[in-house]
């Protein structure tokens, strides 16, 4: 009789979870029924972030309830804290605005400061694809390898978005933990494909960039050996590596390594959506579950393989919990990498 009332007391309570699901999903098909829903891209438009949030919008809205249309809107500026801090404080918290935010955040975060948000308090809706760096050079730029680099007294020149953002720390890794002190990063470009422009016209040597931008933007540019390979930053090789040394190998010590690892950090994060603090629960879950179903969509897929985009996707509640774990780095592993990114 009691295994009876066990069964019976479960069935209830999974009929009522299933009720309230369906009360969920319900209440967020109505708020998004005939709506528009805004992705901030915390990067100038022709990169990355570009590419990966248009191939999104594109099928995202027919997996939500409601089925949403969707607007980009560029916003530039700070490595993506102007964006984060916009989405932080500003943009409405009602599921109508997500964001396509910077990888870097959290070592932003928790290596510079100064910033308006907490990091670990976005809803993390989803990740299309981890964010393995390469730093990419010139063909003819003064070294075209790190041996190259350590016997020659010329500066080689870095562009990058901003302080903080993947070009910047990938560079100054370079730099100062692996000890290349005859490195110059400039920044302030709108967008990694200007970096690419000021590459072509001489103006800068080369930059850290997602592998994936390199292939599916600049592929011509890999195939023709325009660019040449010097490190890839990330915390495992890619399966397509193009014949860079990892960053990690390249460490001297385990303590050098730790510090490699935390500023590596950022690849796992790779090409993330967000919504700010706040949003009701019903609709972060439509939208995560709408992610995760739009990362299988047969038409979605097909895109971006045109599009020679990687996806290696991973749900939001997964890169919940690894946002809130970095922050408990050692704290002697968190001043020596603030040293390195000159923060």
């Amino acid at each position: 009789m009691k295994r009876i009332n066990s069964i019976i007391a479960l069935v209830g309570s999974s009929c009522l979870v299933s009720a309230g699901a369906l009360a969920d999903a319900k209440a967020a098909a109505s708020f998004y029924q005939g709506k528009t829903i805004t992705i901030v891209v915390s990067a100038g438009p022709g990169g990355g972030y570009d590419l990966y949030s248009r191939t999104l919008s594109r099928h995202f809205g027919k997996h939500i309830l409601g089925n949403p249309a969707f607007v980009l809107q560029f916003m530039p500026g700070a490595g993506g804290v102007k964006a984060a801090n916009y989405l932080y404080n500003v943009a409405p918290k009602d599921g109508s605005v997500i964001g396509n935010v910077s990888n870097t955040l959290t070592l932003i975060q928790l290596l510079k400061g100064g910033v308006k948000f907490d990091v670990a308090k976005f809803n993390y809706i989803g990740r299309a694809a981890a964010m393995n760096a390469i730093t990419m050079v010139w063909h003819n730029a003064p070294a075209t390898s790190l041996e190259d680099l350590s016997k020659t007294d010329k500066t080689l020149i870095f562009g990058s978005t901003g302080v903080g953002q993947q070009g910047d720390i990938h560079a100054k890794a370079i730099k100062n933990v692996l000890g290349y002190p005859n490195i110059k990063i400039v920044t302030g470009y709108k967008g990694s494909a200007n970096v690419n422009m000021a590459m072509e016209k001489g103006e800068v040597h080369g930059q850290a960039s997602a592998w994936s931008s390199w292939k599916s933007r600049q592929g011509a540019w890999v195939k023709e050996r325009k660019i040449v390979p010097l490190v890839e930053h990330g915390l495992v090789k890619s399966p397509d590596n193009p014949g860079a040394p990892l960053i990690l190998d390249l460490a001297k010590n385990d303590f050098e390594r730790e510090v490699l690892k935390l500023i590596s950090s950022d690849t796992v994060v790779g090409r993330v959506f967000v919504t700010p603090p706040g949003v009701p629960e019903d609709r972060t879950t439509a939208l995560r579950k709408a992610f995760t179903e739009t990362m299988k969509d047969s038409d979605f897929l097909a895109d971006a393989k045109a599009k020679k985009m990687e996806l290696w996707p991973m749900p939001g509640e997964e890169l919940q919990e690894i946002v809130s774990g970095a922050t408990n780095a050692d704290p002697k592993v968190i001043a020596a990498a603030k040293k390195a990114l000159e923060f």
